[in-house]
């Protein structure tokens, strides 16, 4: 799940946890890519969007298994992957098919934020061992806000810090003053 501050502004290394976050490429149990957010997993390859804080939380493992070392696709140092290997080049796009389902998970998150963020802080946390290999990634079903619309628009920042003043708090986020101004216009011209 993304962190609490995966829908910051903040740089990445904001987040302590950000050197977990990315693609991990296993060679028989071997870690030979470890949080990955380069051109050699995913990220930024092609088409693929590059690595964006939004994405924040996104752990992806990819295991590489076989009686032969020869076979697998790492470098003949064990170092590092062969990101040309025609194996490597057929995960790729698995790993894209996956990393696409938690970009849309973090594209609707954006839409109700609050809401993300507390079905996220009741989860059951499992440890990574017991979780049962999968192509198909599980993420929480938003509800989406379809019959809800946002309304932009512009006014002079003295006329908003008044409102804001007005409804009591001069400090108020200048969104909030617009959406309970919203709320004011509408309980007595709509209402009433």
């Amino acid at each position: 799940m993304p962190s609490e501050d995966s829908s910051a502004e903040s740089p990445e290394n904001s987040i302590p946890e950000v050197q977990y976050y990315g693609w991990f490429v296993l060679c028989n149990d071997r870690v030979v890519i470890a949080a990955d957010k380069s051109s050699a997993t995913v990220w930024g390859d092609e088409d693929f969007p590059v690595w964006h804080p939004q994405y924040n939380g996104f752990m992806g493992i990819a295991s590489f298994r076989s009686e032969r070392a020869d076979l697998l696709p790492w470098t003949t140092t064990k170092r590092d992957i062969d990101v040309n290997d025609s194996t490597y080049r057929r995960a790729v796009r698995i790993m894209k098919e996956v990393t696409r389902q938690y970009i849309d998970y973090t594209t609707q998150r954006k839409g109700d934020l609050e809401a993300a963020k507390e079905f996220e802080r009741n989860t059951k946390f499992v440890p990574v061992v017991r979780i049962a290999p999968s192509i198909r990634m599980v993420l929480p079903r938003l509800t989406t806000r379809a019959d809800v619309v946002n309304i932009s628009y512009q006014k002079p920042r003295q006329k908003v810090l008044r409102a804001a003043e007005a409804l009591g708090n001069r400090a108020m986020p200048y969104k909030q003053v617009g959406s309970e101004a919203f709320d004011y216009f509408y309980e007595r011209k709509v209402e009433e």
